[in-house]
């Protein structure tokens, strides 16, 4: 008892605290709820350092998941050990998880490093740009051994940083919930590269993937206007895989010269469905630098599957010949896309769990975030009709010069638009095409009017007669090539340039450009157009 009384009261009172509030917290972890701010216990979790049996235990468990977030359509669970996370739809009760759905893993019979790929929550592209060997190697967390570390809760859900030390990568993300959304975002500021550089880096994967089971189930791809690949069992065939640059190639860094047959991406979406279950995914910050990645079931496992793919560095040709035969394909260590990659999913209800669901609330999204109003016609009770109207084209065979083949002049024009407004189509817009000399392949340097077809005068004075009927007219042009013989371009000086130095067809670059539209712009109000379309042919 003297021994007790030595000690001051002071300490007592400060360890019955400590003691209490270590109850509080792990009453708090109890409850499978971290409050904002909270580090969580897992966060120093090497993923992929212990030998997992093959079967379910490859897996999150469930309940190794705490809420993190919520909203009122959804609730954000995380699992700090994986760095997975699973998300309730509370209008439906539907679960989604951050990897292969777990009711189907049992059949999975993928094996290698592709059933890693499937488990982990980062697969990741990287080169030795040092070297003399300069190919691509993909890996994961899992196959790493890579760490969780700095898990934390944030506003509307948490952070954490993906660390492989066996590849010197470090990559932070968050996730949270954002009303009927969730929003993956990989941190630019907190990556890091060793003496190996990133090539591209897919978060999260395999969100919502599912084998074919018979039900009705489908991967919309954005091409084109949209497209859908159905579940169906397929046999392994990896030229199945879809894969495509958002808005395109970008022609700076294009290594592949061959045709393609697939429209180009011009809307950074995507989305799945399977049974009563779906999601759109916008691509948001980085969607410039993104692939679109689908694989139905057969291709690399027996899972439907569909994300982003964010690219860091992209390949380029490097012409070793004057002749342009000889060359190598290659990457530039020193030049990486930088800034933040976010990837919006949102979970559609049971009704809207399907393609015009999946439309519908990308419109929604647009007219929210983007404030784009709907097209109100002038006229509802008629509908409304585009005219395309072409000047003139030049073709081979002349003596000297191509011949000049004039097709429709100024008051030519007018007459038509006469005829056609006197027939009832009064709701109409005209684009008028080839009016440049040279005709409708003449591109770049457009200006004047060809006085063949009735000069600058012809058109101002058409497009005044188009609008005393409401009806307005746009001129097309294509600023992307110049094939013109007129005006001071040169390709040498004034030619885009790829990485390697090589000037591709006759492709403008936007220095020039730049000049180019500031004249053109004060040319075409003169004329009184209602604005330019403007044609873009990669074939040049």
């Amino acid at each position: 008892m003297k021994l007790l009384t030595r000690i001051p009261a002071t300490y007592w009172i400060a360890a019955l605290l400590t003691a209490s509030l270590i109850l509080f917290i792990g009453m708090r972890l109890d409850t499978g709820k971290l409050e904002r701010g909270g580090v969580l216990a897992a966060s120093q979790a090497n993923a992929g350092a212990v030998k997992v049996d093959k079967g379910m235990d490859e897996l999150p468990k469930d309940a190794d998941f705490q809420t993190v977030a919520e909203s009122e359509e959804l609730e954000l669970r995380l699992d700090a050990k994986t760095g997975h996370f699973t998300v309730t739809d509370k209008r439906s009760g539907n679960v989604w998880h951050s990897y292969p759905d777990p009711g189907e893993w049992p059949t999975e019979d993928q094996e290698g490093i592709w059933r890693t790929h499937l488990r982990s929550p980062v697969m990741l592209s990287y080169m030795d740009l040092t070297g003399k060997v300069k190919q691509p190697k993909e890996t994961n967390l899992l196959e790493e051994q890579g760490q969780i570390i700095d898990a934390a809760v944030i506003d509307g859900g948490f952070r954490l940083t993906f660390d492989m030390p066996s590849k010197s990568f470090t990559i932070p993300i968050e996730v949270k919930v954002e009303g009927d959304s969730i929003v993956t975002r990989i941190v630019e500021s907190g990556i890091k590269e060793g003496s190996l550089s990133l090539v591209w880096v897919r978060l999260y994967p395999f969100f919502g993937a599912e084998h074919s089971s018979g039900q009705e189930g489908y991967l919309f791809i954005p091409d084109g206007s949209g497209a859908l690949i159905p579940y169906n069992q397929h046999n392994t065939n990896v030229n199945r895989l879809y894969q495509e640059a958002v808005y395109g190639p970008d022609i700076s860094f294009k290594a592949n010269d061959d045709p393609q047959s697939r429209n180009p991406v011009s809307i950074p979406v995507f989305g799945a469905k399977s049974g009563d279950k779906g999601f759109v995914s916008v691509i948001e910050d980085g969607a410039e630098f993104s692939d679109v990645v689908a694989s139905p079931s057969g291709v690399f496992s027996g899972y439907n599957w569909i994300t982003a793919q964010q690219n860091y560095r992209s390949s380029y040709k490097q012409v070793t010949n004057e002749a342009k035969g000889r060359f190598f394909i290659t990457y530039n260590k020193e030049q990486r896309f930088h800034g933040d990659r976010s990837v919006r999913y949102f979970l559609l209800d049971r009704t809207k769990a399907n393609y015009v669901g999946m439309a519908e609330r990308y419109r929604q999204y647009l007219m929210n975030v983007h404030k784009l109003e709907p097209l109100k016609p002038k006229n509802d009770a008629k509908m409304p009709m585009t005219i395309n109207i072409v000047g003139a084209e030049r073709a081979p065979g002349g003596l000297i010069t191509d011949r000049y083949l004039r097709s429709t002049t100024t008051s030519g024009a007018m007459d038509m638009v006469q005829r056609l407004y006197d027939l009832g189509i009064d709701n109409m817009v005209v684009n008028y095409m080839g009016w440049a000399k040279g005709g409708f392949s003449d591109y770049g340097a457009p200006l004047p009017v060809d006085k063949r077809l009735g000069g600058d005068s012809g058109m101002k004075a058409f497009i005044q007669f188009a609008h005393t009927l409401d009806i307005p007219v746009y001129l097309n042009t294509n600023y992307m090539f110049h094939t013109s013989q007129d005006g001071d371009f040169t390709k040498r000086k004034h030619g885009l340039r790829d990485l390697g130095g090589t000037i591709p067809k006759n492709i403008v670059s936007l220095g020039y450009l730049d000049k180019v539209l500031d004249h053109d712009i004060e040319y075409f109000k003169m004329l009184g157009a209602d604005g330019v379309t403007l044609g873009v042919d990669v074939d040049g």
